[in-house]
């Protein structure tokens, strides 16, 4: 990859160092992300049997954490992966994406429900390293890169076999300034992604973040429709970029390829499964007045964003009306749902 790839990743100097202080003063989330595990693990599975990224075989692979923040995540998928390569190459040859799916669930239950307990890192690593054993094999390599974090900010590869961006880019201006002329970073940041990893799992919030930059400025600059994000993607994987369903309502989730039948079913499954992922709770009294009066403001937002997200994904898939896993995502909201052909896509689910 040329250099001139690698300048295509210029930020948006003034909100870096925002995101920066916000990381300085522990107000970003450490654990965050963990709750994507099933989805961060599913893609990856699908898109080697899609498109060759063959787990399991050989060569390790190398996973991008691409905004990584503190979280996790990434190093849960690559800890998997190892501790099941063996079986997972055996597999591979003629395994369904759901077959492969079922052969790593034990672990993912595992983490998921020690995880929700509470229990800590290190912790966690150590009773899953003593039920799974410590892979013995050319371990998974996952690069991190951030560039609000100082040890994360350089970018250490020039291609990896799998991409992850979560969260990342609502944060991402589409127009800036870097050293006195005008730049594109969202466009620039997209460009490296598709340059970078054979293929990405996407997740971005279209709502407004429940953290707030220092200087009371919201770190998500850049909020589009679904339907906007997913015209915008396309221009960068070829019209192939395609919706998946996003168990966190106020945010929209995209594959850089058309993922399998199995995909879809699986992912209602988890809905149903897992719950609602929900960056944006009801306001606690316990809370600083500030962030009480913060999550109080965002509550309104928040219900229009998860209709329209709502609405946008039946709108796509018709059949989601009759999923109980769609009605999962929506648990808690009181969103009726309307079953059926109806005169308009907004009829297809109503605010009552």
């Amino acid at each position: 990859m040329s250099r001139a790839v690698f300048r295509l990743s210029v930020a948006d100097e003034r909100l870096t160092q925002r995101h920066a202080e916000m990381y300085d003063t522990g107000a970003a989330q450490s654990r965050g992300h963990l709750d994507w595990l099933p989805e961060a693990l599913l893609h990856l599975l699908d898109h080697s049997l899609a498109k060759g990224t063959r787990v399991g075989f050989g060569v390790p692979l190398t996973l991008l954490d691409y905004g990584s923040g503190h979280s996790t995540l990434v190093d849960w998928v690559g800890r998997i992966i190892d501790a099941h390569q063996k079986r997972l190459g055996v597999m591979h040859v003629r395994a369904t994406t759901r077959e492969l799916w079922e052969e790593v669930l034990p672990s993912v239950t595992f983490v998921i429900e020690r995880y929700a307990q509470g229990m800590a890192d290190a912790e966690l690593v150590a009773a899953y390293e003593q039920q799974f054993g410590v892979a013995k094999w050319p371990k998974t390599k996952v690069v991190k890169f951030d560039p609000a974090i100082s040890e994360l900010s350089k970018l250490s590869v020039t291609e990896a076999h799998f991409a992850y961006c979560i969260d990342v880019l609502a944060s991402v201006p589409v127009l800036s300034r870097h050293m006195g002329s005008p730049v594109r970073p969202l466009a620039n940041t997209l460009n490296l992604l598709a340059a970078l990893s054979r293929g990405i799992f996407m997740v971005t919030p279209n709502s407004l973040s429940p953290e707030a930059l220092p200087h009371q400025h919201n770190p998500h600059c850049t909020i589009m429709s679904g339907e906007e994000w997913h015209e915008t993607l396309k221009l960068y994987w070829s019209e192939r970029a395609s919706p998946v369903l996003s168990r966190d309502m106020t945010a929209v989730a995209f594959t850089s390829w058309e993922p399998s039948r199995d995909v879809q079913n699986l992912q209602y499954q988890f809905a149903a499964t897992y719950g609602l992922i929900d960056r944006i709770p009801q306001p606690s009294a316990s809370l600083p007045p500030a962030k009480y009066r913060a999550l109080k403001a965002l509550q309104n937002h928040k219900l229009t964003t998860i209709f329209e997200n709502a609405q946008w994904w039946a709108g796509l898939h018709p059949g989601a009306v009759l999923q109980q896993g769609f009605h999962a995502v929506l648990q808690g909201v009181r969103l009726p749902i309307a079953a059926g052909e109806c005169a308009s896509r907004r009829e297809r689910l109503r605010l009552c």
